[in-house]
């Protein structure tokens, strides 16, 4: 569900644009379980913010039927299913295999996403910050700082695409299950350079990964820092 949206723009109005019936504010389904809470939270997504949410199994959403299986889009990694009569992500188990292994540490120190070929710090900074004290501290801080950029000078604050590939819905909690390739103690909400398309100057997406959600957070309250650059290039 999230590969429809735009950022640059509402879900209800991007997608308006294209087809029907997508103007409501009301949640959509995903086939997603959270996998905090299997049997009674599901994942939606909320197309007048462009956020993913947790709401219970009990409450109304709309559906949007999809078939087929992406050729670049990753699995979630959910491989159980969650209802009776099967159907749900843990059963399709759409996407791609991940690659095995998923994440190694690099020589520098660093953790590489073999899925995505990009490069993460592997203790994010726990510090919370203003989102612009955020890209200032990787800018003019990290990049500029031989003893904190393990030599490499294009560090950045992740996208909210290149930050969302770290979510895993196979397992609760996230925070355990990147706790074998990270240090992430401590890490609660991060910050994306991605801003809110709507008061874009004062709202930009956070990543809260204890809730695996997506939510936009006012540019003047704090969030945390994971920096990310490029490892390599992948040629599809």
């Amino acid at each position: 569900m999230l590969s429809l949206l735009n950022y640059r723009q509402l879900g209800t109005d991007y997608l308006s644009l294209f087809f029907d019936n997508c103007s409501s504010s009301f949640n959509w389904w995903t086939s997603t379980s959270s996998p905090d809470y299997t049997t009674t939270i599901g994942i939606s997504l909320k197309m007048d913010n462009n956020l993913l949410a947790n709401d219970s199994k009990t409450s109304e959403g709309f559906v949007w039927a999809v078939r087929g299986n992406s050729k670049v889009l990753p699995k979630t990694g959910q491989s159980i299913s969650y209802v009776l009569t099967m159907g749900d992500d843990g059963d399709m188990e759409k996407g791609l295999e991940w690659p095995n292994p998923r994440f190694y540490q690099d020589t520098t120190g660093t953790i590489v996403d073999n899925m995505t070929s990009l490069m993460w710090f592997k203790t994010p900074d726990s510090t919370y910050r203003k989102w612009l004290a955020s890209i200032y501290l990787i800018n003019t801080t990290i990049n500029n700082d031989p003893t904190k950029n393990f030599g490499y000078t294009d560090w950045r604050l992740p996208n909210i695409n290149e930050l969302r590939s770290l979510l895993y819905f196979g397992q609760p909690p996230l925070l355990s299950y990147l706790s074998s390739n990270f240090n992430v103690s401590g890490i609660t909400e991060c910050w994306t350079s991605t801003s809110f398309p709507v008061s874009s100057g004062l709202f930009a997406y956070q990543i809260y990964f204890s809730q695996q959600i997506i939510s936009a957070g006012n540019k003047t309250t704090s969030g945390q820092t994971f920096p990310v650059r490029q490892a390599k290039i992948i040629n599809y």
